[in-house]
């Protein structure tokens, strides 16, 4: 029986107990209004009568007492009837509860239910390969067929974005047309071996080179600072120390990083710190052997810092060579202007400008060089174009000036002409060597390359940047 049928019923029962109870209450409340119209119309009877009155009186309590006891019993089978509804209001809640307990069951069985196709998944996969291998057209008509069949609404949606992605690229021209199926980027995109040198040994003969170069100074220096009077004595030390440095540069840097570009940084740094030290001890107060002491601490500083900040800014031996072409230049762009401007200068004044113009020049050097894409061979023929440049200038001073009695005069003239024939040497060379090819890091096939790439995410789709940088 239902839950209705069950609650139908005890309405039922219920209502006809209480029709029953309201009738035999109702009777009861009668009789004894007959009994009294009775008496009031026999007030003649006898007292056997009146006894018989009694007896029937009392089997009408007895019966109102069967009555009552029926009465109880009704309620208690009333109370049977409400534990009974109360025991299917529970069976209605568990079977509510067992309904819940269903809900997650059917979400699984939703979720089942959208689990997408294997074809749509592989047509998805081979359009995705056709987009990254370069067969636009294949990739959009793929995308397109999945956003038409696809149940998952985010695999719809990707397909579109990927088949708008598509589109895109073809208007663009973009990627570049190649074999579909090459793996992975165009394999023309980047060469098997980095440039020349780039690579990590290139500069390996120039560090070498230019340790063994200072070695060679070293022993000489110390030569005259041990007072070696002896000339075997003094070519066996210097031969001694040039050995060592020869040795020891090759052994170190075996496994040592060194690009071409840092080779160069490190010679330069060398011949900037000899320098250096020579044009600062005399206005120091140093002279004689102490002098070139001190310039070997300042080549051993200058050597390191070259290398240190090669290693940093990764240069090419193009980039140097112009950063050693203007650190001379401005050693001689000091030197040449102080001569014009003030001829009588003393010797230290002199030093110190040439000192500070070599500086200056130096970093003048490395900071525009650092976008610079010259080749090696066009940074060359840039500084011989300047040095010819500085010939020809002093070549038409000294023709100029043998006319000049003034000797100041002349100094000036000569002065003028050289650091002019410097500086257009220079702008002449950088000129006509324009059309030249870069270096080689800075090639087509050795640029940074980049690529776009479909990405799908949860929701949409998107585009990937990558390459080398």
């Amino acid at each position: 029986m239902t839950l209705c049928g069950r609650i139908q019923m005890t309405i039922a029962i219920f209502l006809a107990w209480s029709v029953a109870a309201w009738t035999n209450d109702a009777r009861a409340d009668a009789e004894p209004e007959v009994e009294v119209g009775a008496e009031a119309e026999t007030d003649g009877e006898t007292e056997a009568d009146a006894k018989a009155e009694a007896e029937t009186d009392g089997e009408t309590e007895a019966d109102a007492k069967t009555r009552g006891e029926s009465d109880v019993e009704t309620e208690a089978d009333a109370k049977a009837e409400a534990e009974t509804d109360g025991e299917t209001e529970a069976d209605a809640k568990a079977r509510g509860e067992s309904d819940v307990e269903t809900e997650p069951e059917a979400e699984h069985a939703g979720e089942t239910e959208s689990a997408e196709d294997p074809e749509v998944e592989k047509m998805y996969e081979a359009a995705f390969d056709a987009l990254v291998h370069g067969d636009v057209e294949a990739a959009i008509a793929g995308f397109d067929q999945v956003a038409r069949d696809a149940r998952d609404p985010d695999v719809r949606a990707a397909a579109r974005e990927l088949a708008r992605l598509g589109r895109q690229l073809a208007e663009r021209g973009i990627p570049p047309e190649y074999e579909r199926d090459a793996p992975g980027p165009d394999p023309r995109a980047m060469p098997d071996e980095l440039p020349e040198d780039d690579r990590p040994d290139a500069g390996r003969i120039e560090f070498v080179a230019g340790t063994t170069t200072a070695s060679l100074y070293a022993g000489a220096v110390l030569t005259a600072q041990l007072e070696i009077d002896s000339f075997p004595g003094a070519v066996a030390f210097i031969t001694g120390t040039t050995g060592a440095g020869f040795a020891a540069s090759l052994a170190g840097s075996r496994n040592l990083e060194l690009t071409s570009g840092m080779g160069d940084a490190y010679t330069l740094g060398l011949t900037v710190g000899v320098a250096n030290g020579l044009l600062v001890a005399w206005p120091l107060g140093l002279d004689g052997s102490d002098a070139f002491t001190f310039s070997l601490g300042t080549m051993a500083g200058g050597g390191a810092l070259g290398y240190a900040l090669a290693r940093a800014a990764d240069p090419t031996p193009g980039q140097m060579t112009v950063t050693g072409n203007l650190a001379a230049l401005g050693t001689g762009t000091a030197g040449l202007g102080l001569a014009i401007g003030q001829p009588d200068i003393g010797s230290d004044a002199l030093l110190l400008t040439l000192a500070g113009g070599l500086n200056v020049g130096t970093v003048a050097g490395v900071a525009m060089s650092r976008g610079l894409d010259w080749s090696p061979q066009r940074a060359r023929l840039v500084s011989l174009s300047s040095s010819l440049g500085g010939l020809v200038g002093g070549a038409a001073g000294a023709i100029v000036g043998s006319s000049v009695e003034d000797d100041d005069n002349a100094l000036r003239i000569a002065s003028a002409t050289i650091l002019t024939g410097l500086w257009t040497g220079f702008g002449l060379g950088a000129h006509f060597t324009r059309n030249m090819d870069p270096a080689e890091r800075f090639l087509p096939e050795y640029a940074a390359s980049l690529s776009l790439a479909p990405l799908a995410v949860d929701g949409g789709g998107g585009l990937a940047l990558g390459g080398e940088f």
